[in-house]
């Protein structure tokens, strides 16, 4: 073989390495003393998560399932940074894995997490709803707290909710986080099988506190922000108009249920919607055959969107005093 096939095959093999490795930033980690980077490098069907600071870079995961940052969980010592897989909780500091948390022996999987501080201890709680893997909906939540290893609070069965989300939500400004859970079912108001968004008063267990029919449109996804600076997180969600394409809804709680208070313009799909730690929404959306990403404020009743070039969402850890 003659030198220059040679380089040939050896450009192609390098060419093709390339072609099916991918990185990706899908995280910035922030504090006083602490500014890293979260990298996702996938090659094939593995993925390994890294993360580079000041100093150095260090690979942190390695799986073939998908790996997600959820954020910071808070325990009495420390706060830790919380991965996420299929059937499994990680918590890390930037320097090493402190505990793992599996479901894999159960065979069941993790639908849905959300972290909050349910009973103002300052200790964050993780709640999950959880259920059999193969399945679309879940069958159960479970609320775990972490201190020196993991610990659980509370879990309930929802076999005939069909719950798909978790999230905490303080909806009347009260100061007391509320549990919302994304459910999927009929109502006796409309025998129609849909999402609806659940809410529940937590005090050691759950207790319902609003239960409603639906929102004003069939919806794909919802989060709770703050958008307009009143203490109370109002709903976001993804909305279906009659054409097919998708809008974004705003509701607040007025008391014994949620009021419609502003909806966007229209979109040929919305993919998701994130909130960061000042309230701000950013959306994966696509118009015209364009996928991007846009940051919506809510101003007087009406959102304005911007286009922005990507969203990295960044994990803001408060340091406790003292701390060097």
């Amino acid at each position: 073989m003659t030198g220059k096939k040679k380089l040939i095959i050896f450009l192609i093999i390098i060419i093709g390495i390339v072609e099916c490795l991918s990185f990706e930033q899908v995280a910035l980690i922030k504090s006083e003393t602490i500014k890293a980077s979260i990298f996702r490098i996938k090659f094939l069907d593995d993925q390994i998560l890294m993360m580079k600071n000041k100093n150095s870079i260090k690979i942190i995961e390695k799986s073939k399932e998908n790996i997600k940052i959820k954020g910071f969980v808070r325990s009495s010592k420390n706060k830790y940074i919380l991965f996420l897989s299929e059937d499994t909780l990680s918590l890390y500091t930037t320097d090493e894995k402190i505990a793992t948390y599996s479901l894999r022996k159960k065979n069941k999987k993790i639908i849905s997490c959300a972290i909050g501080d349910l009973d103002k201890d300052h200790l964050d709680e993780i709640l999950l709803i959880t259920g059999k893997k193969g399945e679309v909906f879940g069958n159960e939540l479970l609320i775990l707290s972490f201190d020196r290893g993991f610990y659980e609070l509370f879990r309930k069965t929802f076999h005939h909710l069909n719950p798909w989300k978790v999230q905490i939500a303080d909806v009347d400004g009260d100061g007391k986080k509320e549990i919302s859970i994304g459910v999927y079912k009929q109502t006796r108001f409309h025998p129609v099988m849909a999402k609806r968004p659940f809410i529940y008063d937590w005090n050691e267990g759950i207790v319902p506190k609003w239960r409603g029919s639906r929102l004003s449109k069939p919806f794909e996804d919802y989060i709770f922000a703050d958008i307009d600076d009143d203490k109370m997180d109002e709903i976001v969600s993804i909305e279906i108009l009659k054409n097919g394409k998708n809008t974004v809804n705003s509701y607040k709680w007025k008391g014994f249920g949620f009021e419609g208070i502003g909806e966007n313009l229209s979109y040929d799909k919305i993919y998701e919607l994130f909130k960061d730690d000042e309230n701000n929404i950013y959306a994966r959306i696509k118009n015209k055959d364009q996928i991007r990403w846009i940051k919506l404020t809510y101003k007087n009743g009406e959102w304005i969107d911007e286009k922005i070039k990507a969203y990295v969402p960044s994990i803001n850890i408060k340091e406790r005093k003292g701390k060097k």
